[in-house]
């Protein structure tokens, strides 16, 4: 260090090259030349280079001021890779801050303007892209580049390895490779169950590489389990640790690793089971437990595992359905699955189900469109039976249920949930371990190795840990059974069987010779004594000791329940057929009950008491030998029953809710005449009429259990939600009616939003509209609102609630006098409970003065005429859509992250873009956070569909992407590739129609990964541009030629599915089928000329030649454009995305002919 002249201190030329200089050796041991895009954690620095590093930076602040370290040349470069480095080797929880990294070096924490220079200047050198994480701008980017923060998991009590093993055994069974973008899907599913600082985009893309790199060293390396997998990888491929993005310079980490790769070598590769339920306990760091129950669903099966399930033909699956587990008449709705290619693909919805269904009987229900067309017993469905012990994997944070009653287990100890007076020994004089209880009444174990004996109420269970045979199969009752709501629950018809479903999902069956069916103190072998019927339990029993038992009903084979309508809605009849109960009584005061035996049947005659019926008629049997059972059944009353499966509270016909509000409602209905079917019609109504009526009738069948047609409404929340988006007007609402027998019984009305607010601007007020009703004052008082200028989106700010008496009232403190001048967005957080119709609040400018700067989608979003707006908008995205460095784009990125919860069509500004092809195109690709978060939403809530976007659109956007990139360099071109084919990758799962329109362009483009540009799709653009009649034969041949033609597949499952065929558009189709091309393609199947059926064939080849011909996607979005789209689409996924795909390949023929 000298002074100059004035005094300054100048540091020395020589200390100046210190930092470049490491620097220089610090790519060179690398072999590179300079940074090279990644994130710095990639760049694995090692322990002697961060302490050397520490050490120079702490030289360096003993020298200088902050001032002078700033402009000390490679100094602010190594500081952010110091940053990022000690992010992860040394950040263990708690807030994110400056502090404890400068307090490393001795520096005190410099002004946050310094840091932003630094940072800023840094991530210009290390070539890095800006990011922002939890509107944490500056100090994200440390988080984002330090990866995984080793001593995060060293401290987060087994959370994080608890949750990878989750993964890890979703993955590695699927065979060919689970793609990447599923993979991702699959952590976002348990990113609750995660450490906060995990719960973030980059650090779950890095989990997901890591459960990849060692799903393919098992694939590769791994023949079985093993015990020292890192040994084993050490001896065959010694530079394993370079597929991972996580080193081994900490225990914690080593041990990490170590333990998921073996937990990939013991996961069998084929797991024949595609749905388990897993009950379990939930662990925390604060030393409690609870109980949790979890459904496994595999993301990816043939189908014909699924049909062996259900004992059908292929042609008997609908080509999409519903999942929902379901316990008595309550369902929860888990996940949605269609059938492409001989396989299901299930998009998982929920995995973790309500606790309160712990001890109950769960099985899954496979319907469509809200109704249940089968029902599988699941591997742990069957309950824990009361008073036996409850055997856990000792494992955190999820531990699994491995065995109720006797077992013996591998594992080397287990956690073992008994009644709090059963006793506990052990063999081998150990002592067990006692831990906090998850519920009352009851005790949880630690058990170790040995033998152990639970003694409680005269029965003794065996237990024993460490066994060198094993039995941690799952076990579960299955049968035929009546679903109703009962005690007991599990309701058989005949003769019930008891599987074990090993670890690889293999099923076998109990032999009968060791079931018993137990009634008071008699006990009969189910081989030797025949059908066994009335209330009582099924005990699997081996020499002494009882494996596991259920309390259950037997029935005989035929038995069954039938309805009948009264002449009033206060009268009617139940026939229970063959059922031998010895008495049946009534429990409800509210209804009288004529019970009269006729054989081994029971005509009951009820009669209301009151003008309006209840829902339900609770019931109580005896059976021979004392058994008694408490059931459930709908009230016989004709008409509509609209009911809160959850809590039984019935609806008000007429009632207006929200789509959301469906949750959990179903539709009960019962015809007076017999077997009558019903139609649910969804009918569209606007305030302002417009040319379309979109208008759905969906066909229900009465159940086989007697008249009565149940239907889940909140199944039909997708349909109504894009009947809504098929219009743009805010008050749009969908009329739900039902029709039966020629009568037609009024339903509900579906609109956007469940309340209104209005502003007061004299007093600074805005409060929810008076015309509905107000919600309870509960969730008034968890309703947050905010507001936030429209063009400054990041600086939100919270509203105060008004109270009356102490109570809040429904209204917020707004004052316009204290506000800047412009247009304010008045909202619900995402976390509040009543989510109302945002408001949009103008405040005019106050005083004169010189114009406000405005961007360009600024200027736009000013515009008061909505058109003019409208106009304004398209011409900006005109603008935006060929300039990815174009500042709006910051603007629309922050109005993601702050609005993007709110329903997309309150602004006019996703509005705008939906309408513009090149302009979403470019944001899917270019906006971070746009495909996650509004990739679905956009087709469900506008007037949009991806599909109608052409290779042209997608072409033009990647074109100018990739030259935006290039202009970086290639390292940033490289990126930009992983990344598109990631977000394209995304894209095509959710819509399989546009692989076709997707690979085309970037194989035109040229932006393929290494692996791709020797593949199938340069393969198949080849084909297209050199030999178009080689690629027309192909597509053809896959529509039409032979029995396993997609159309003719088309034709056998929705003959034996009973499906109603769509008719919408029926003139334009029977134009297209006429026309000259139309006869070309359609001639394999001419003989359907005058068949209905061929409009559903025909419609996906003349909507691609209709898009190709328009050009432009405005000439095709129209209401009934959309609503025959998506109507065809749903009837049949597999035969629309094949068939649109041919078709876009026929129309591009075509038109390089003409």
């Amino acid at each position: 260090m000298y002074k100059d002249r004035a005094g300054s201190m100048i540091p020395d030329k020589r200390q100046q090259s210190v930092f470049r200089q490491w620097l220089q050796e610090f790519f060179a041991k690398r072999e590179l030349d300079g940074a090279d895009g990644c994130a710095l954690f990639r760049y694995r620095m090692s322990d002697e280079e961060f302490g050397g590093l520490q050490t120079q930076l702490k030289h360096a602040v003993l020298l200088q001021g902050v001032a002078d370290l700033g402009r000390h040349h490679g100094f602010v470069e190594a500081w952010l890779l110091y940053a990022s480095e000690w992010w992860k080797r040394c950040y263990d929880g708690g807030a994110w801050s400056w502090g404890r990294i400068f307090d490393s070096i001795g520096l005190e924490e410099p002004a946050h303007a310094t840091i932003r220079e630094w940072v800023t200047n840094g991530m210009r050198y290390w070539c890095l892209p800006q990011q922002q994480l939890q509107g944490r701008k500056y100090i994200g980017q440390v988080v984002l580049n330090g990866g995984v923060p080793l001593r995060l998991i060293e401290g987060a009590d087994g959370r994080i390895a608890g949750v990878l093993k989750m993964v890890l055994r979703r993955v590695v069974p699927v065979a060919p490779a689970m793609p990447i973008a599923q993979i991702r899907e699959e952590f976002a599913s348990f990113a609750g169950q995660l450490p906060q600082t995990f719960q973030q985009t980059m650090l779950l893309d890095l989990l997901t590489e890591l459960v990849v790199g060692i799903s393919a060293l098992s694939q590769q390396y791994f023949r079985g389990p093993v015990e020292d997998p890192v040994s084993l990888l050490d001896q065959k491929a010694p530079d394993w640790r370079g597929c991972l993005p996580l080193e081994l310079d900490s225990e914690s980490a080593r041990s990490l690793l170590t333990g998921l790769l073996r937990e990939a070598s013991q996961t069998e590769r084929q797991a024949r089971h595609p749905f388990v339920l897993r009950r379990g306990l939930l662990r925390s760091s604060e030393d409690t437990t609870r109980v949790t129950v979890r459904m496994e669903m595999a993301s990816r099966f043939p189908l014909t595992h699924l049909t062996t399930l259900l004992d059908v033909s292929e042609n008997e699956v609908p080509s999409s359905f519903d999942l929902s587990a379901t316990v008595g008449l309550q369902s929860r709705l888990v996940g949605r699955a269609v059938i492409r290619a001989g396989e299901v693909r299930v998009e998982v919805l929920e995995r973790t189900l309500s606790a309160t269904w712990f001890d109950a009987s769960i099985q899954l229900s496979i319907s469509r469109y809200g109704e249940t067309l089968y029902v599988l017993d699941l591997p742990g469905g069957t309950p824990p039976e009361a008073g036996l012990p409850c055997l856990f994997e000792d494992a955190e944070p999820f531990a699994r249920l491995l065995r109720v009653g006797s077992a013996r287990l591998r594992a080397e100890g287990v956690l073992a949930l008994v009644p709090s007076q059963a006793w506990v020994m052990c063999d081998e004089e150990q002592t067990e371990q006692p831990l906090t209880s998850p519920r009352e009444g009851s005790k949880l174990y630690r058990l170790g190795t040995g033998i152990w004996s639970i003694s409680h109420a005269g029965e003794c269970f065996r237990i024993q840990c460490g066994a060198v045979t094993e039995q941690e199969d799952l076990l579960y009752w299955h049968g035929r059974r009546l679903y109703l709501p009962s005690h007991p629950a599990d309701v058989f018809l005949g003769i019930p069987c008891l599987s074990r479903v090993s670890e690889d999902g293999s099923r076998t069956t109990v032999s009968t010779n060791e079931l018993y069916w137990a009634t008071g103190n008699a006990r009969r072998c189910l081989a030797t004594s025949g059908t066994p019927y009335g209330a009582g339990k099924l005990v699997w029993q081996q020499g002494k000791h009882v494996q596991t038992r259920l309390s259950a009903v037997c029935l005989p084979e035929k038995a069954s329940i039938q309805y009948e309508a009264g002449l009033t809605s206060r009268d009617g009849v139940i026939h229970l057929v063959n059922w031998p109960a010895i008495s049946i009584s009534g429990l409800s005061d509210e209804v009288d009950v004529s019970a009269c035996r006729e054989g081994e049947s029971w005509r009951l005659g009820v009669r209301a008491r009151k003008e309006t019926p209840p829902t339900a008629l609770p019931l109580r049997l005896h059976w021979p030998d004392g058994g008694e059972q408490q059931i459930s059944l709908p009230f016989p009353a004709k008409g509509v029953v609209l009911t809160k499966e959850d809590n039984g509270q019935v609806l008000s016909s007429g009632q207006s809710l929200t789509a959301d509000a469906l949750t959990g409602l179903c539709a009960r209905m019962l015809s007076p005449e017999d077997g009558a079917k019903w139609t649910v019609k969804l009918t569209l109504r606007c305030r302002f009429a417009v040319d379309h009526q979109d208008v759905r009738s969906l066909v229900y069948r009465a159940s086989e259990q007697g008249g009565y047609c149940s239907v889940r409404l909140f199944e039909l929340a997708p349909i109504i939600r894009q009947m809504l988006g098929g219009v743009e007007q805010l008050d749009a609402r969908v009329e739900i009616t039902f029709e039966s027998g020629g009568e037609s019984y009024p339903g509900l009305q579906v609109t956007r939003y469940g309340f209104d607010v209005e502003k007061d601007a004299g007093q600074g007020v805005l409060r929810l509209s008076a015309a509905g009703h107000l919600p309870s004052a509960e969730v008034l008082a968890s309703t947050q609102v905010r507001a936030v200028p429209l063009l400054k989106p990041t600086e939100w700010i919270d509203l105060a609630p008004q109270f009356s008496e102490g109570v809040a009232n429904g209204s917020w403190s707004f004052d316009p006098q204290r506000r800047e001048p412009g247009t304010w967005l008045i909202y619900p957080t995402p976390e509040s409970a009543c989510q109302f119709r945002p408001l949009a609040w103008f405040i005019g400018e106050r005083f004169a003065g010189s114009a406000v700067v405005q961007s360009d989608l600024g200027r736009a979003l000013s515009l008061d005429g909505r058109q003019q707006r409208m106009g304004q908008l398209h011409q900006v995205f005109d603008l935006m859509a060929n300039d990815p460095a174009h500042p709006d784009w910051i603007l629309l990125a922050d109005m993601l992250e702050t609005l993007g919860h709110l329903p997309i069509s309150t602004l006019d500004i996703w509005v705008a873009l939906g309408r513009h092809p090149r302009a979403i195109t470019m944001a899917l690709l270019h906006l971070e956070g746009f495909a996650e978060r509004f990739l679905g939403r956009f087709s469900e809530e506008l007037p949009f569909q991806w599909e109608l976007t052409l290779p042209a659109d997608w072409v033009a956007s990647l074109s100018c992407l990739k030259a935006h990139w290039q202009r970086e360099g290639d390292r940033s071109v490289r990126r930009f590739i992983r990344d598109a084919k990631d977000k394209l990758d995304q894209l095509t799962r959710h819509y399989p129609a546009l692989c076709f329109t997707v690979n085309l362009a970037r194989t035109q483009v040229e932006v393929l990964t290494a692996e791709e540009k020797m593949g199938e799709l340069v393969w198949a653009a080849n084909v297209l541009q050199n030999t178009p009649d080689r690629m027309w034969q192909i597509w053809h041949q896959q529509l039409f030629d032979g029995e396993n033609a997609a159309s003719q597949k088309l034709l056998r499952r929705s003959v034996e599915t009973g499906v109603q065929w769509p008719t919408t558009q029926a003139e334009a189709i029977t134009r297209f089928v006429r026309s000259d091309i139309g006869t070309r393609l359609l001639t394999p199947v001419k003989h359907l000329q005058a068949d209905f059926k061929l409009l559903t064939m025909a419609y996906p080849l003349m909507l691609a030649f209709q898009l190709v011909e328009a050009g432009a996607i405005g000439r095709l979005v129209q209401p009934w454009t959309l609503t025959a789209l998506r109507e065809y689409r749903e009837f049949d996924h597999d035969w629309f995305d094949t068939a649109y795909q041919a078709g876009l390949t026929f129309a591009l023929i075509e038109r390089q002919k003409t």
